[in-house]
């Protein structure tokens, strides 16, 4: 429990009158964390956190990685954002050493606003201070890490730009008129120069660092689909230490990645974009040791000798297989419209296609079949 004196430590509370720091003995909680514990996450309700002893760091997700933006040691406060403006946390906090907290739920904050006018005052300066900061870092581009030079209404485009977007690859995209450069489109130029025409997309991804390829033959578990299913049992499996792969045809994220939002999934009570969503467990996943690949499928399951044969014929072994392959839908049964898919067919408009729109004229991009909602389980076959 939290004593007087650290309280009069803090130099905001150190001119309190003696009954608001009694109140504040009561009411805060006084929490304890080990290295790496979060005591708050980017999108979570507002409170007010004072480090008391240790260090503690702050994290944003910019361009799809979490990055450190900060750090509170001894004294310093955080949160002061979403208490001053009564919105959601703009980043999260974790501890980057055994550290010692106190939080300040709304109730006790506005309880001691109504005690000691000062203390809001203040939290309300280190907001300014903050929002400055955070709107520096929000406004960072990410460097492209790739060239996709092809034409704008090209089929293999608009499959491998989506591909990239979907694995959070930063790319720009280069549009040229077809064939005007004698090239075979789409043309990937990477940073080190090489130049690949048109590939196939698991030589791409294996070109801009995506694993394509198990690095064992054995598992404790093997999960096929990378979706919102796949990904949460990847974390739990990880989280029990098990050696966990996820084979992926595709992206992370499944028929979930290309959704704009996502009301129904638990922990998110304002909803939570699929990408989004998508690249939170896919990074929960990694970090807690289990292993994903994309571009690949299962061709075969052998349950007597505990088999999995994957394409291209490599073979894995484990005890657990879970199948979490979702949904593919249907798509339009007329001969020959693959070729005109990402040129003048599309399905839907998730986020993957923003990528080759921009900059488009409207009237170019209106797709000729829709699938604004997903179609009933009549028209989708199950499985892949």
């Amino acid at each position: 429990m939290i004593t007087t004196d650290e309280l009069r430590a803090i130099p905001a509370f150190a001119r309190l009158a003696p009954e608001a720091i009694d109140y504040l003995v009561r009411s805060v909680e006084d929490i304890h964390l080990v290295p790496g514990e979060y005591f708050a996450h980017e999108g979570d309700e507002r409170a007010l956190f004072i480090v008391i002893d240790g260090r503690a760091e702050l994290t944003k997700v910019v361009n799809g990685e979490e990055r450190v933006i900060g750090e509170r040691v001894p004294g310093r406060f955080f949160g002061e954002v979403p208490m001053t403006l009564s919105t959601p946390f703009p980043a999260s906090g974790r501890a980057a050493e055994p550290t010692r907290i106190i939080k300040l739920d709304v109730t006790v904050f506005y309880s001691l606003a109504a005690m000691a006018p000062s203390v809001p005052a203040f939290v309300a300066s280190l907001a300014r201070r903050y929002l400055d900061w955070l709107q520096t870092v929000a406004a960072e581009q990410a460097e492209p890490e790739v060239r996709v030079v092809a034409p704008r209404a090209d089929r293999r485009a608009h499959e491998l730009t989506g591909f990239l977007t979907r694995n959070q690859v930063a790319f720009e995209h280069v549009p040229v008129e077809p064939a005007g450069d004698g090239a075979q489109h789409p043309v990937v130029e990477l940073p080190d120069g090489r130049r690949l025409e048109n590939a196939g997309l698991r030589e791409i991804a294996a070109a801009v660092g995506l694993e394509v390829e198990p690095s064992q033959r054995d598992y404790d578990v093997v999960i096929l689909g990378a979706g919102p299913a796949g990904l949460t049992a990847a974390v739990n499996a990880a989280a029990e230490g098990l050696r966990t792969l996820v084979v992926e045809h595709l992206a992370p994220g499944g028929q979930a990645g290309t959704s704009t939002r996502i009301e129904n999934y638990t922990g998110f009570p304002f909803g939570i974009s699929g990408d989004e969503l998508a690249s939170r467990a896919l990074k929960q996943a990694r970090r807690l040791g289990a292993e994903i690949v994309v571009t690949r499928t299962a061709e075969s399951l052998r349950p007597g000798g505990r088999e999995i044969e994957l394409d291209g014929g490599d073979v894995l072994r484990a005890p657990v297989v879970v199948v979490a392959t979702g949904v593919e839908w249907r798509t339009l049964q007329v001969p020959g419209i693959d070729r005109f898919l990402g040129s003048g067919v599309y399905y839907g408009a998730a986020r993957s296609d923003s990528a080759v729109a921009r900059g488009a004229e409207s009237p170019s991009w209106v797709p000729a079949t829709r699938r604004d909602r997903p179609p009933s389980s009549s028209r989708a076959s199950r499985g892949r």
